[in-house]
């Protein structure tokens, strides 16, 4: 039996057992000091060294990076925070253009947003800087810890933002055979090779002609010239394999892109099986729907490019996580 005095012993222990994995925790969670500002003195040089810069990085989709501002020196821009908006850096990377006028993050880097975790108004303030998914290319975006009413220098905060991974796609998301739809997100100009499987080894429209489809439902036949300027979609040679008589049945087919349109466009590709020759219904359809430009993920709603979606939901979820 286990006295009332053992136990009051016990769960004091125990409670300050987790009173220690708390504060361990809180402390762990806590922004690092070393991307605090410092303002310099006017004429002063500034660096990374002494704090009077801070120079971040975000390298991943669902990072989350920290700088602090101290008492008496406000974020600018102005309402950075509220609207979502930052100063362009300079070529070097150590400054703000602050001359100029602000820029919005929704244009640069689409979905991070700024939130202050502790401090308000001219007190020290410390900010988070979300980014739920990398940019298409890498972009640098720069705030600014307010000197002036110190009469000293500001401090910049330059965060550097990688460009998400090209390539992605991998060879099952290239593949349409028999039943079924491939949804794939092409953001910069390239060269992209899509094959048609054994159970759907046909390309409809037919290739010779420059035809493609078009439309959230992929109805609609249209020239590829007239939706992606300069673009080409043509077989795929094969060499080590005798021609066959109709050059759509060959299963690989290249679609390149030289430039990028203002707006995503949405083409279509089928793969069909045809019963027979004389024909034009096919058994069976395949189809890749193709969203091109350089915010297509974000763009195509009628498409959805399933190569994003599944890391789009973990990104919204991380998300959630971070600001509950």
């Amino acid at each position: 039996m286990v006295h009332s005095w053992a136990r009051a012993f016990m769960k004091r222990g125990v409670l300050a057992a987790l009173a220690a994995v708390c504060i361990a925790a809180r402390v762990s969670g806590t922004p690092a000091t070393s991307n605090t500002c410092v303002l310099a003195e006017p004429g002063a040089d500034l660096s990374v060294e002494n704090h009077t810069r801070v120079a971040l990085s975000v390298t991943r989709a669902g990072q989350q990076v920290f700088f602090t501002c101290p008492d008496g020196s406000p974020l600018d821009p102005t309402r950075a925070v509220q609207q979502g908006r930052f100063y362009a850096a300079s070529a070097d990377g150590t400054t703000c253009l602050s001359s100029q006028a602000p820029e919005a993050l929704s244009d640069k880097v689409p979905g991070s947003y700024l939130t202050v975790i502790k401090g308000e108004g001219i007190s020290e303030t410390t900010v988070a800087f979300f980014v739920p998914a990398l940019p298409a290319t890498a972009q640098n975006v720069c705030f600014s810890c307010s000197g002036g009413a110190a009469n000293k220098q500001d401090c910049p905060v330059v965060i550097s933002i990688a460009g998400r991974p090209v390539g992605r796609a991998v060879e099952e998301d290239l593949t349409c055979n028999g039943e079924g739809e491939k949804k794939i997100a092409v953001t910069e100009p390239g060269t992209l090779t899509l094959h048609c499987g054994t159970e759907t080894p046909t390309a409809d429209p037919t290739l010779a002609r420059g035809n493609v489809f078009t439309g959230a439902d992929c109805t609609e036949k249209v020239e590829l010239n007239t939706v992606l300027k300069d673009a080409t979609l043509e077989v795929k040679p094969q060499e080590q394999t005798p021609p066959a008589q109709n050059p759509d049945e060959k299963k690989d087919y290249v679609l390149k892109v030289t430039s990028m349109p203002e707006a995503t466009q949405q083409i279509c590709l089928k793969c069909v099986q045809l019963e027979n020759e004389k024909t034009t219904t096919p058994q069976k359809t395949c189809t890749f729907k193709i969203a091109v430009g350089k915010d297509a993920e974000v763009d195509s709603a009628g498409f959805r490019p399933s190569v994003v979606s599944g890391v789009a939901v973990g990104v919204f979820v991380l998300a959630s996580s971070l600001i509950q």
